[in-house]
């Protein structure tokens, strides 16, 4: 109820429009030319019950106004809906007289999309006269400016229309060349595109109709006709269902012929569009004649000539062509001085804008290049400034320790020698070979960070037994590891084949056992275990030492000043540990460590293995 009463408010206040512009027009209520156009054709627009004569004669007025304005734009806009009424009324040949009058003041005032609207609807106009050579004309005429405008909707659209004009002319290849290449102009979302690719899906289900595949064709035509129910399409919709038809019937299926020739016939009586109720009832009388209805032949094949003779004039149509030949020499005059100086200027456009666009972008990556280069040079320069400073503090404190070291030795060495206390140099041995050995370890663990460092450090993969490495390790701690009373075990049954720099390796698990060594309380245990699991080997150093904090774990591979001590006072900062991360990682290899406070440390290092057999061959 409140809709109804809504559209009677909304009908009366249209009509109120309506009437408010006849009293305006009836007293010459404007006060210039263009108040007179603007009734004239909002009369015309507005009022659909008026008889289309009455509208035509309006919009002929509103014509004559807009030039007398000197409006270019609004004498082509208005001439474009005077066609439209005129072929409405019936007539055909002043649709067409006035569209080629529209097409000539868009080419002369250079409204070039106007005039490609001009030859569209000229093929338009000549489709529905069937008349589809002339209409393929003007549609690739049309095509080319939309084209030359890079207008994509007019453009998938004209090549939809110029499938269908093919198509109607029986040359199917080529109406199925422009369903494809109408395709690639698509927008998906937009409801023009969707609409225009509807029609397309309209044109494609004649074609594999025309093929046989009458099911397909018509779950085409149907998923595109519910989508173009909504849009006001005068007879196109019909003239699709007459087309159907006749397919039917060129197949020899006279009964689909008729149901389809109906539905289009119908729909043309509904609306009052003679060329539809023309094209069908041909198809009608001729399915009713092959089915041997002769009765209904009949009637329809007299509506079939009533309607064309009402339709086709010769003479207009001998009218029409001698105003085509004319139009085409008057556009000839013209046409080289206008289209040359728009190319002209195209072109001059194009290029300052590719230019511009050219500087910008070459100006853009150079300075995003420049910010990018000297940030990372920021940044390498402040890392490199942090590691000299550490390399420093490391320097500072662990040489001066054993060399410092070897000062004091050598003047005990002179005390004794001169009191004769040859018992006490064998005890001041022992610290001279331990401090020996921490310097040299220190020296070579800093050597080798420091050529890492710089990225000169050699480095040579080759296959070898980790096996062998891991007993030349244990070798080398096997007096130290005495002289504090631990024990120091290898479990490692299996050869174990890996691709690695050797020095590195060495270098990994040499820091890893003396590390354990020196976290481990006189009587305690450093084991290393081998074990080989989905082409993998893990190394496992495992002591019962004093162990890591959650917070030293964290920081554990990093270089940092804070001094760790061990069981026995040995001392050092993590460059050995730093070092050995490092390698792992560049022989493709992993490290991991559990640690617990007071119990004791585990450090697990993966390599990836290769076979005896690969290894032989390397």
């Amino acid at each position: 109820m409140v809709l109804a009463f809504f559209r009677l408010e909304v009908i009366g206040q249209k009509q109120s429009f309506i009437d408010s512009l006849e009293s305006k027009l009836e007293a010459k209520s404007f006060s210039n030319s263009y108040e007179e156009f603007q009734i004239h054709r909002s009369l015309a627009r507005t009022d659909k019950e008026r008889p289309l004569q009455d509208r035509i004669r309006l919009m002929n007025r509103a014509v004559d106004l807009a030039e007398e304005i000197d409006s270019t734009l609004l004498c082509i806009t208005s001439l474009n809906e005077l066609a439209s009424y005129q072929w409405q009324q019936g007539n055909p040949d002043a649709s067409v007289k006035t569209l080629f009058r529209m097409a000539e003041k868009a080419r002369k005032n250079g409204f070039l999309l106007w005039e490609g609207h001009g030859y569209a609807n000229l093929a338009q106009n000549h489709r529905m006269l069937q008349e589809y050579a002339t209409a393929l004309r003007y549609e690739l005429q049309a095509l080319e400016i939309y084209e030359a405008k890079s207008d994509t909707l007019l453009i998938f659209n004209s090549r939809q229309l110029l499938a269908d004009i093919y198509f109607r002319m029986q040359q199917y290849q080529k109406a199925e060349s422009y369903v494809a290449s109408a395709t690639a102009f698509y927008k998906p979302g937009l409801q023009a595109f969707e609409f225009v690719k509807s029609c397309l899906l309209v044109i494609k289900s004649l074609l594999t109709a025309n093929k046989g595949e009458f099911k397909l064709a018509e779950e085409e035509f149907n998923q595109a006709d519910n989508f173009l129910r909504n849009f006001d399409l005068g007879a196109s919709r019909a003239l699709w269902k007459i087309d159907f038809s006749k397919i039917y019937l060129e197949q020899g299926r006279p009964g689909r012929a008729i149901y389809w020739a109906r539905l289009g016939y119908q729909a043309g009586v509904d609306n009052g569009y003679k060329e539809v109720i023309r094209n069908g009832a041909e198809v009608l009388a001729e399915a009713f004649e092959i089915k041997g209805q002769l009765d209904s032949s009949l009637y329809f094949f007299k509506e079939y000539h009533a309607f064309r003779d009402s339709i086709v004039n010769i003479e207009n149509v001998k009218e029409i062509e001698a105003m085509r030949a004319d139009f085409s020499i008057a556009q000839k005059q013209s046409e080289v001085d206008l289209v040359l100086q728009q190319k002209r200027n195209r072109q001059v456009l194009i290029i300052a804008l590719g230019v511009i666009a050219l500087l910008f972008v070459i100006f853009t990556i150079s300075f995003y290049r420049a910010a990018q280069k000297r940030k990372k040079l920021n940044a390498e320069l402040a890392a490199l400034n942090h590691t000299k400073d550490k390399f420093f503090s490391i320097i500072s404190h662990d040489l001066r320790g054993p060399v410092g070291a070897f000062n004091g030795i050598s003047m005990l060495i002179r005390g004794y020698l001169e009191e004769k206390s040859y018992s006490e140099l064998k005890v001041l041995s022992d610290h001279i070979e331990k401090s020996a050995g921490s310097l040299s370890e220190l020296l070579d663990n800093l050597l080798n960070w420091a050529l890492q460092q710089q990225g000169s450090l050699p480095f040579k993969q080759v296959n070898f037994d980790l096996k062998q490495v891991l007993e030349n390790c244990l070798e080398i701690f096997r007096s130290s590891a005495a002289t504090k009373k631990i024990s120091l075990v290898l479990d490692c049954d299996k050869s174990a084949f890996i691709l690695a720099d050797k020095d590195m390796v060495m270098t990994i698990f040499r820091n890893l056992t003396g590390n354990a060594l020196k976290f481990t309380k006189s009587g305690g245990k450093v084991a290393l275990k081998t074990m080989l699991e989905d082409g993998y080997v893990s190394v496992a150093i495992q002591d019962d030492g004093i162990g890591m904090s959650q917070e030293q774990q964290a920081s554990l591979f990093k270089l940092n000043a804070n001094r760790s001590y061990g069981t026995a006072g040995e001392s050092g900062l993590g460059v050995g540990l730093q070092l050995v991360h490092e390698f792992v990682t560049l022989n493709q290899g992993t490290i991991t460590v559990a640690s617990e406070e007071q119990k004791g440390s585990t450090f697990v290092v993966n390599f990836p293995l290769v076979s005896e057999v690969e290894a032989i061959s390397i």
